[in-house]
């Protein structure tokens, strides 16, 4: 059985040997021993989302820059965004493994964040979390032809056996760092000292001259009691929304097609390697939508890494984030 799924899909029109390296090295793929900090922000906010769908309270605690925004944009999500969205909507489930067949053996798989049914009129909606650091207006406007969402509803129809009548995308905004600080009021805010025994310091979310920035778990009420201190509108603006969009079922079957038509060629390949999946050398240095360089650069440029990327030390092999491709494996 032939596994794959939007991510590699992704990563092989960005550049094929790179997909090589990630997902059909040795038979697993690779992932860096380091993580690439826009993927590991992504994947806690991810799982602290799913924490706040099921119910589960969510422990202030945070470390780094990174933590402390990840559970200021969680809280806030859990105390003023969530609860709009269970207002309106009944959840179906959330983090569904779902699978589409398509044919020759290949299997196309999909774990859309949550799926709920509106209260109004009981129709059924994918619902997304997008970590971005797009401005509003741009970030709803982005999501129309996005291929992996619709094709994430129709997965969740094969699944559920419904009707899906198409998805939103909920945005998780990151900020920008510059200088150590995250500018994001769910990470730092604006802090005036106050006089020992005397007066509290005093806290804007907002700019004020004189005042220095000072991250929120430093706030005497904690990152909680800095969340509920803060304007609706101010947290609204943290949490951009699009759609609904409605799915488009051509849109699905073209790139669908593609996946299927790429997947045959290369498990067609006889012993895949590097000479088979070419190499785009203009994404060495600035890979994919956040320019940076490409994950496995040292894998194509280092020849001792080359050889023997795990035993470099830099690489390790890959667990697979799907369930039924890391039960193929164990």
């Amino acid at each position: 059985m032939i596994y794959t799924d939007h991510s590699r899909t992704d990563t092989d029109s960005t550049c094929p040997r790179a997909r090589y390296y990630g997902y059909e090295f040795e038979g697993r793929g690779l992932s860096p021993v380091e993580p690439q900090k826009e993927l590991e922000f992504g994947l806690g906010v991810a799982y602290l989302a799913e924490r706040i769908r099921i119910g589960e309270n969510l422990s202030p605690i945070a470390e780094s820059n990174a933590e402390v925004l990840q559970k200021g944009l969680a809280l806030a999500y859990q105390q003023q965004i969530w609860p709009r969205w269970v207002k309106d909507f009944e959840l179906l489930g959330t983090e569904l493994e779902c699978q589409l067949d398509l044919g020759s053996n290949i299997i196309y798989m999909a774990r859309p964040d949550a799926v709920v049914r509106r209260r109004s009129d009981g129709t059924v909606w994918v619902l997304s979390d997008k970590t971005t650091s797009l401005q509003n207006d741009h970030f709803v406007r982005i999501w129309d032809k996005a291929a992996q969402n619709h094709a994430e509803c129709v997965a969740v129809e094969k699944l559920l056996d419904v009707k899906v009548s198409g998805f939103y995308t909920q945005g998780w905004a990151k900020g920008y760092e510059k200088n150590d600080t995250i500018y994001s009021p769910l990470c730092y805010g604006w802090r005036k000292d106050g006089t020992v025994g005397l007066t509290k310091d005093q806290w804007s979310a907002t700019y004020k001259a004189g005042w220095t920035r000072a991250r929120i778990d430093s706030y005497y009420g904690g990152i909680v009691g800095w969340v509920n201190s803060l304007p609706v509108e101010l947290v609204g603006q943290q949490f951009p929304l699009a759609g609904p969009i409605l799915l488009r079922r051509d849109l699905v079957e073209e790139y669908l097609t593609q996946v299927r038509l790429r997947e045959t060629e290369i498990q067609g390949t006889f012993n895949p390697s590097p000479l088979t999946f070419p190499k785009r050398f203009s994404q060495c240095d600035e890979f994919g939508k956040y320019r940076r360089p490409c994950q496995f650069r040292d894998c194509c440029w280092s020849p001792t890494v080359g050889r023997d990327p795990v035993g470099s030390g830099l690489y390790t092999f890959r667990w697979p984030h799907h369930k039924p491709e890391l039960e193929a494996i164990t």
